[in-house]
């Protein structure tokens, strides 16, 4: 969608954003099946996971704000194609394993309905249609008047964090709304290349672990304190939250200081977004957090956190190789 040359090092980190996307889904998978302890260590190490891997949607967005969507009705088609062919594709599979029953209910979601599946898309698109309007904004916008809009639009964000129960305005970054001001950002970063943005890649690092391990602090403090589950999600489970932004801007910016080139790695990003298409269609996302969730309570900790890294690199290859065949398809017909 972006018309600029790839560059390995974001490619790359398109591919850490889509495999982070799926570790983020096992945090969520394991409760469903199992009673995790507030203060143990099954606890404890699920939170570390589900605060270190929430900049999973934040940083894919910036990438596009880094790079600029280039509108065009294609790119979209190509979207849409991408994620009702795929999930068509996994749908049958499941039907013919006889791990889902084929319905006409299940093949509307996988086609005219693919927006109850795929929330993601939906404000994707709407991002993707709105970008003619943000390019402009930024094309004749002065540098000082992009960072009052971000420092404006940031600042209300925080408001709503801080003081709405439910974030009703944002849907906890669930939104186009929310991946307007990332988008904005990202093109910030790229056009202005503000100071704060010239740290070195390990300070970059630095800081998004300290944003994480606040994060994992608010979690357990909020557990501990017997605060509601609901409220716990919307302020910890937030992909707008002061520590998830901070924390996701500088991991993507201590990509765009690396310098390397890569086919294979071109070539496996170009695939990646099919990782979250395949995965959360609902009968296979019924499978994968059935799978996490038994083979979590089957074996010790130790051998659970190696294995499904392991697993997941796996099935994210094979995700890659699936969506080649999208690939192919579609240029036989556009």
């Amino acid at each position: 969608m972006q018309n600029n040359k790839r560059l390995s090092n974001i490619e790359l980190l398109r591919i850490v954003s889509m495999f982070l996307v799926m570790l983020f889904h096992v945090t969520d998978a394991i409760p469903h099946k199992n009673l995790i302890t507030e203060n143990s260590l099954d606890g404890i190490l699920l939170n570390a996971f589900s605060s270190l891997s929430i900049i999973c949607v934040d940083v894919f967005i910036l990438i596009s704000g880094y790079f600029g969507i280039n509108f065009k009705i294609k790119g979209i088609i190509k979207l849409v194609f991408q994620v009702i062919f795929l999930s068509l594709l996994i749908y049958s599979f499941l039907c013919l394993t006889r791990y889902a029953t084929f319905n006409l209910k299940d093949i509307w979601h996988c086609t005219f309905g693919i927006f109850s599946m795929y929330w993601f898309v939906w404000a994707y698109i709407l991002l993707y249609i709105f970008s003619p309007v943000l390019n402009a904004f930024v094309k004749n916008s002065s540098k000082k008047e992009i960072s009052t809009f971000l420092i404006s639009y940031y600042a209300f964000a925080l408001y709503i964090y801080c003081t709405l129960k439910v974030d009703m305005v944002f849907y906890k970054g669930f939104h186009t709304l929310a991946f307007i001001g990332l988008y904005l950002l990202g093109r910030y970063i790229k056009i202005h290349n503000p100071k704060w943005a010239t740290f070195t890649w390990k300070k970059d690092i630095g800081i998004y672990l300290i944003s994480a391990c606040l994060s994992f602090l608010l979690m357990m403090i909020m557990t501990n304190a017997s605060f509601e589950k609901e409220l716990i999600s919307q302020k910890c489970g937030n992909y707008i939250s002061p520590t998830t932004l901070i924390s996701s801007v500088f991991f993507f910016l201590a990509f765009t200081k690396l310098r390397f080139e890569s086919k294979i790695i071109n070539y496996c990003a170009s695939s990646a977004f099919a990782a979250y298409i395949l995965h959360q269609q609902f009968d296979a996302k019924a499978l994968y957090y059935n799978t996490i969730g038994t083979f979590y309570s089957s074996v010790p900790l130790y051998i659970f956190y190696p294995m499904i890294i392991i697993m997941l690199i796996l099935l994210f290859m094979a995700f890659i190789i699936i969506d080649k065949i999208r690939i192919y398809t579609y240029n036989l017909f556009f």
